[in-house]
This record gives C-alpha cells, structure tokens and sequence, in this order.
C-alpha cells in the first residue's frame, strides 16, 4: 500500500494518541474517585439528588471506562514502539 503518509507523520499521530488516552484515564479516574466519595449530605448541599447506590453506579461506569482506555493506551504505546523501531513504514 502506497501512502503520502511519513513515518514521522505516523509516529505524531500515535504519540497524540496515546496521550489523549492518558488524559482520558486521568479524567475517568478522577471522577471514579469524586462519586465515591463525600456523603449524602454533602452532595445534597451542592444540589445532586442521586441515591449513593445511582452515585457508586456512576463510579462504576467511570472505573470501567478507565479500564477500557488503559488497554487502549498498551496498545498504542505497543504500535509506537513498533512504529519507531521500524526502518520504514513499509516493514509493517
């Protein structure tokens, strides 16, 4: 397959990726962590009507979200080191 597409310009692509994935893990892992916690009551005060159990859901989805994203980016980080170690983009 003949591309106009370079090495380089494929080493970006996958480097860009891999750390939207890290910023997606961070963000999922910080909202995991901000369900969990805090009490009924305070998440009364700042207007949330969510039960603990719809909140420890909410967690779960984000954790799981998480975990999705955490393969995802072994993959990318695998395809970047096979990218950079290749002698040409045609060896793959």
């Amino acid at each position: 397959m003949n591309t106009n597409i370079s090495k380089e310009q494929i080493v970006e692509f996958v480097k860009a990726k891999t750390a939207e994935r890290e910023r997606i893990i961070q963000f999922r892992d910080d909202s995991e962590a901000c369900w969990r916690g805090g009490t009924d009551e305070s998440w009364r005060a700042v207007g949330c009507k969510l039960s603990k159990r719809e909140r420890l859901e909410a967690a779960a989805i984000h954790g799981i979200i998480a975990v999705k994203n955490r393969r995802e980016l072994e993959l990318w980080k695998a395809l970047l080191e096979i990218v950079t170690s290749a002698k040409e983009v045609a060896a793959l």
